[in-house]
């Protein structure tokens, strides 16, 4: 089965009044698949609105094995900063 390592927790500023765009990443890896990309729900690269959303992590390698890890916390705090 695979094993993955779920990202820390983060924190962000607003960037704008829908929030922000949080980007993180996974590690996983296969006894005999090697490295695999995990499906992280909601995706890396997505715009958050304020407040905290769950972030969780699947992997399947090629025999079928899946494993989840989450949700992870990703949090977005404050008001747009102006310019």
């Amino acid at each position: 089965a695979p094993d993955i390592t779920c990202p820390l927790p983060q924190t962000v500023q607003a960037l704008s009044a829908d929030g922000a765009i949080i980007t993180y990443k996974a590690a996983v890896d296969d006894v005999v698949d090697g490295p695999l990309v995990p499906v992280c729900s909601p995706a890396s690269g997505t715009p958050f609105g304020r407040g905290s959303t769950g972030v969780t992590y699947t992997v399947t390698d090629s025999h079928s094995n899946s494993v989840s890890c989450g949700p992870v916390e990703m949090k977005v705090v404050g008001e747009a900063l102006s310019s």
